[in-house]
């Protein structure tokens, strides 16, 4: 019975054996499992972190974009009033010039002219009620007036040349925000 005692001790110390490096293989299995499972976990970790940090500077720079744009806006939306405001400045500065002034405007501009006899000059109203019926011209001084403006058309036959002050302005105008531009915005 020694044999059997011996034997079954022997074969149970193997079965035992086996058992145990089963187990000791389950559990390496196991913690290279939780290993790959912790690398898996933290590469995901990391990528949501970075997925994070990117959106999350994308959403800053469209803010600051978005600021940006609206300081923009508001210093183009100042400078755009403050040149509608010079603009009608220059009109209304057109529109109350003494006879004097207005008298050799005329005169000029009728100088430019060859032949100013053969010029009707019709003027507007502001500009008549100003001089008064005292314009002397080479010129034909029309009873014709235009209503509520200032300045004059002159007119040969059936083409006319407009000397407007209001319609002179909005002629300049874009070469008045540029000089507005350069003088009053150089820095902004």
């Amino acid at each position: 019975m020694a044999d059997i005692n011996g034997l079954t001790k022997s074969v149970i110390e193997r079965e035992q054996a086996k058992v145990d490096q089963a187990v000791q293989a389950y559990e390496q299995e196991q913690a290279a499992e939780t290993e790959t499972k912790k690398e898996n976990l933290k590469q995901i970790f990391v990528k949501r972190k970075l997925n994070l940090e990117q959106e999350s500077k994308r959403q800053l720079d469209i803010s600051l974009n978005s600021e940006s744009l609206k300081k923009r806006d508001q210093i183009l939306d100042t400078k755009q009033a403050i040149i509608s405001d010079y603009i009608a400045q220059v009109k209304q500065s057109f529109e109350q010039l003494d006879a004097e002034t207005t008298t050799k405007f005329i005169k000029s501009v009728l100088n430019d002219y060859s032949n100013p006899d053969q010029y009707e000059i019709i003027l507007g109203e502001k500009t008549r009620d100003l001089l008064n019926n005292s314009l002397q011209v080479n010129a034909t001084v029309s009873n014709e007036t235009i209503a509520d403006k200032a300045g004059f058309v002159l007119r040969q036959g059936s083409i006319e040349y407009d000397y407007l002050f209001d319609n002179l302005v909005e002629e300049k105008t874009r070469s008045l925000q540029t000089l507005i531009v350069d003088k009053i915005f150089k820095k902004s």
